[in-house]
């Protein structure tokens, strides 16, 4: 792509970023409509490969993660990369980071809970950084979530962030308290069926191609995407919950927050305003807010927290 400059007028080879997303989605979206005509269920696969593909994210560690060491396991042939903070003995905290995130997302949040007396054992899931594999799903990250809390657990708490909220729910759904006794969601999304739906609705993708994708996913995953929710699955837990979301948070809709407090009997609520969807990992209020809820003391903290981070 070339671009004049508007008073040099020389010719500049710089590519934006936005353009490039641009041509990109539009180059799919094409493509998937065109082969979707003839054959619907072909399309449907190759929606949910890149449904289920992260894209890969090579960033400089930050704070605690800097000189971190870790351990990479395998569990049922997935590969994390798993960290270890803080003394053996004191209660532990399991984070799970979101989709397309890190561990290290949360370095602000390890601190702050190493320094409260917390130990803290975190993972990038599969196909993220370093832990190996080209796609991956919330049932994987249920299945390192449940096989860390055998080796580590249960656990005083799990703090997720997005797509892991959604992933932890899961997991406590099915093993209950033998995982842990509260969780933590951030910026999580509730229904599957809205997660579908958006993604269809960005490549453009007929009602047809989504029913099977909805089909292929019942048949794969024995999960019923209309039936399947972060609230249906915490409500199964029955662990206390702490539902954190953020009003202008662009990626996921606070709606989601509202429905997961209002159908989850043991429920929390702190809403904050100019965090986003990911600064909000890295302001010290929330984080040490989130420790007053694991400690038990924090009972009603709707609308407290702005967006300065310290």
């Amino acid at each position: 792509m070339q671009e004049r400059e508007l008073y040099t007028n020389e010719i500049s080879t710089t590519v934006r970023f936005d353009d490039v997303k641009r041509l990109v989605k539009q180059g799919v979206q094409s493509l998937l409509t065109q082969i979707a005509v003839l054959f619907p269920a072909t399309t449907a696969r190759w929606a949910l490969k890149i449904f289920s593909t992260p894209r890969m994210k090579d960033r400089p560690a930050k704070g605690i993660f800097i000189d971190a060491q870790f351990e990479l396991i395998e569990v049922d042939g997935l590969k994390a990369k798993v960290y270890q903070f803080g003394e053996e003995s004191k209660p532990t905290i399991l984070i799970v980071h979101g989709w397309e995130g890190l561990a290290q997302d949360f370095y602000v949040m390890v601190e702050e809970l190493v320094q409260n007396g917390y130990r803290v054992i975190t993972f990038d899931g599969p196909a993220h950084d370093k832990s190996l594999g080209e796609q991956t799903n919330a049932l994987e990250f249920s299945r390192i979530i449940s096989h860390l809390a055998l080796m580590h657990g249960p656990f005083k708490a799990i703090i997720a962030h997005s797509f892991g909220g959604f992933a932890a729910s899961l997991a406590l759904a099915q093993y209950k308290k033998e995982i842990a006794e509260k969780i933590i969601t951030i910026g999580s999304p509730n229904r599957l069926s809205r997660v579908i739906e958006a993604f269809s609705s960005f490549l453009n993708l007929p009602e047809r191609v989504v029913e099977k994708m909805n089909h292929h996913i019942a048949e794969k995953f024995q999960l019923v995407v209309e039936d399947t929710s972060t609230a249906k699955s915490l409500e199964a837990s029955s662990v206390d919950v702490l539902v954190v979301h953020d009003e202008n948070d662009e990626q996921v809709n606070i709606n989601s927050a509202m429905e997961i407090v209002s159908q989850v009997q043991e429920s929390t609520y702190l809403r904050t305003n100019g965090l986003g969807h990911n600064r909000i990992l890295r302001n010290r209020e929330v984080a040490l807010t989130i420790i007053q809820f694991i400690q038990g003391k924090a009972q009603l903290l709707t609308g407290q927290i702005g967006s300065k981070e310290r």
